[in-house]
């Protein structure tokens, strides 16, 4: 099977997601797992899970759900850094990620902090979940950063995801977005974004309760929400 060609407009996007760069080329090529695990392999430096917004999340959760949580799935848990934080506050963590290059980083500062018996990662592609690789299910917490925009087929994964739920499990997804009607400049990262009105008719299509948690604002227009949503 031939990969997917991805424009320039997307393959700027995926780069754009890490560091911020911009590409100064034309040209049309496939974006695979090698070009993943390039990508991770720069040894930049990765937008971290703020630990008092994830405070503030938690105890959210806790009071929808109306019970303890313990357990959590990172999609795309890239080099680790949300998988160890959940581990810090005594969850059990599940990381996947495509890339193999960002799960030997993460491995690394998992052992690191001697945090291997609350985490697991998986190599594994979420545009196709292997359901029999999941370890937790339901998971109380499904988590999702920064992701979420370069999934293509976004009403699978959903499926996907609310599989892996119980009526008392929360999905966490966070995501740039964009609005109509604005101008958006290239500091606010519209092409790393998801349209609002889609966004939301698609969540409420598919879960029974959405709540937008939090909007973190950037640059003049940017807007990275926060949902959590029920099953």
């Amino acid at each position: 099977k031939l990969p997917r060609l991805y424009t320039r407009l997307e393959l700027k996007a995926i780069r754009g997601l890490h560091f911020d760069l911009m590409l100064k080329t034309d040209i049309i090529w496939p974006v695979l797992k090698d070009d993943w695990d390039k990508i991770f392999s720069e040894n930049r430096e990765f937008s971290p899970l703020n630990e008092i917004f994830l405070g503030k999340l938690l105890s959210r959760i806790g009071e929808t759900a109306g019970k303890e949580f313990k357990t959590v799935i990172d999609l795309g848990a890239g080099t680790g850094d949300s998988a160890i934080k959940f581990a810090n506050r005594g969850l059990l963590v599940q990381g996947l990620d495509w890339s193999e290059t960002a799960l030997t980083k993460a491995t690394e500062a998992i052992k690191k902090l001697g945090l291997e018996e609350r985490i697991s990662l998986t190599q594994m592609d979420l545009e196709n979940i292997d359901q029999e690789q999941i370890i937790y299910k339901p998971a109380d917490i499904l988590f999702s950063k920064l992701t979420y925009a370069f999934i293509k087929n976004r009403d699978k994964l959903l499926d996907n995801i609310k599989s892996l739920m119980s009526p008392e499990s929360a999905f966490v997804l966070m995501t740039p977005t964009t609005y109509k009607g604005v101008n958006y400049g290239k500091n606010d990262k519209s092409e790393i974004a998801v349209d609002w009105d889609d966004t939301l008719k698609l969540l409420n299509a598919k879960f029974a309760k959405i709540e937008v948690f939090h909007h973190g604002y950037f640059g003049e227009r940017g807007d990275l929400v926060t949902f959590i949503t029920t099953k």
